[in-house]
């Protein structure tokens, strides 16, 4: 669960995205399996990034999509 942090005026607001259990269980199922294959499976599901990396809660925006391609080609050994 990835929490959440805003500021209004004087007011803060803490919530919580959750996923359904469901889909937690299968995620983690099929990246099981596939490890098992002999897959990496690269799993960034619990990184965390700045909230100026975001255009919406969920949705990265320009600078948190630059900074998440550079994370996977350091990741993959590749130059940006």
């Amino acid at each position: 669960m990835k929490e959440k942090l805003f500021h209004l005026n004087y007011l803060f607001i803490i919530f919580y995205l959750s996923v359904p259990e469901k889909f937690i269980v299968r995620y983690d199922t099929m990246k099981t399996y596939f490890e098992e294959q002999g897959v990496e499976v690269i799993d960034y599901s619990n990184e965390v990034f700045p909230d100026n990396c975001y255009s919406t809660y969920d949705h990265m925006n320009a600078r948190g999509a630059k900074l998440f391609t550079m994370m996977l080609s350091q990741r993959l050994h590749l130059n940006p």
